[in-house]
């Protein structure tokens, strides 16, 4: 069955369009909680959940001369939730597979300069190589991840906000952070 949207629904979206902020407090007001409680099905956090339909709610209210509706407006925000947080958690599994393909570094292929044969140049180089693995590797996960795809695997910072999901700005912070806890457990 088909939930057709009645008159009064077609008048309501019409009053919303018009930028009508009493018709849309009703809305938000009659479907704030029961959708905020089927996002948290979804996400296992109401906190999330909260942010979720709000996001929802600013969307519908920014793109409201854009919304056509066939369906009653509960079934469009239903909907919405469902696509939200589904969404929300396929990019929540991408992510967590990019983390986990982060390996701890592994410097034990970097050698000293060669030709020079100099055994206690070589042990010092393969100490320092030792303690700065140990270090990087002992960073919190953010700042560890962060560091390693910056110079490890040479990625750009644009691409790595994507991958942590926070600015560029947010990971230039992160990188410099994680140099200078690297040169103190140096």
């Amino acid at each position: 069955m088909v939930d057709i949207a009645s008159d009064e629904e077609e008048n309501l979206l019409d009053n919303i369009r018009s930028g009508d902020i009493d018709s849309f407090r009703k809305v938000f007001d009659q479907n704030w909680s029961s959708l905020c409680n089927v996002a948290a099905i979804y996400t296992h956090d109401m906190d999330l959940a909260e942010e979720i339909v709000a996001g929802i709610f600013a969307d519908f209210w920014f793109r409201r001369n854009e919304i056509e509706l066939s369906v009653k407006i509960k079934t469009y925000l239903y909907t919405a939730v469902r696509n939200r947080t589904q969404n929300l958690r396929r990019d929540s599994k991408r992510q967590q597979s990019l983390l986990e393909s982060v390996s701890p570094l592994d410097l034990s292929g970097i050698s000293p300069t060669r030709g020079f044969g100099d055994t206690v140049a070589t042990l010092e180089f393969n100490d320092s190589l030792e303690s700065a693995a140990k270090a990087v590797n002992s960073l919190p996960e953010r700042y560890r991840t962060a560091f390693i795809l910056r110079y490890r695997d040479e990625m750009e910072y644009v691409d790595i906000a994507s991958i942590l999901g926070t600015s560029i700005n947010g990971v230039q912070l992160l990188v410099s952070r994680a140099i200078k806890m690297i040169k103190a457990k140096i």
